[in-house]
């Protein structure tokens, strides 16, 4: 279970960071009078915290369950796409076949829900 982040909390975290704020991957700066005249943006700070939290631990969890590294994963699935073809009323999906090893871990992930 999740515990709120209060905002007083969130922009408590950052002011130990010398006075500046740097926005999730947007490589933007704020100082701590700019984030504590915008509420919002502490918002946005809670959220990236989370987004970064959970794709840490999906990340750790096909690790675990599959036994390759998250780059391996990605390199070799991103590599096999399906594309859907309308042919009249009918959708038509067309894919290569996935490699045995994808194949395995994919199965290995959804055994593992």
């Amino acid at each position: 279970m999740q515990v709120p982040v209060k905002p007083a909390v969130a922009v408590a975290r950052y002011r130990r960071q010398s006075g500046v704020v740097r926005l999730a991957g947007s490589g933007d700066r704020l100082t701590r009078l700019a984030v504590a005249a915008a509420p919002h943006v502490v918002e946005l700070l809670v959220a990236g915290e989370r987004i970064r939290s959970s794709s840490r631990s999906a990340s750790r969890g096909i690790e675990h369950v599959t036994g390759w590294s998250i780059r391996k994963f990605v390199k070799t699935a991103r590599r096999h796409r399906t594309i859907d073809i309308q042919a009249g009323n009918h959708v038509i999906t067309a894919a290569d076949p996935l490699p045995a090893d994808l194949h395995q871990a994919i199965e290995a992930i959804n055994a593992s829900r």
